[in-house]
């Protein structure tokens, strides 16, 4: 959410999140291997409700979870995006031993 407002820069991402730098980029390489990112462009159009910002969206969470690293987004035989589950969703992470 912060790059919707700051851009996606690392650095500046991470000085503007407090979180560390190391984690930021893992973020970012997940957001651009997955084509949201590219370059300075965030692709977050889905994410707009006409009627005001709805945060509740599921495009938003689906590339929340891509930015988590359980989730990632790939282009299908017929040139349209999915979302590919990858790892563990947050709330399974209390299930694993």
């Amino acid at each position: 959410m912060a790059s919707v407002v700051i851009g996606n820069d690392p650095e500046r991402l991470a000085a503007f999140t407090k979180y560390p730098l190391a984690f930021v980029k893992a973020i970012a390489l997940r957001m651009e291997e997955a084509e949201l990112w590219i370059g300075e462009k965030i692709r977050c159009d889905r994410w707009n409700d006409p009627q005001g910002p709805d945060c509740s969206d599921i495009d938003f969470w689906m590339d929340a979870l891509v930015a988590h690293g359980s989730w990632t987004r790939e282009l299908d035989e017929r040139g349209q995006y999915q979302y590919v589950q990858i790892g563990f969703e947050p709330d399974d992470l209390h299930d694993v031993h």
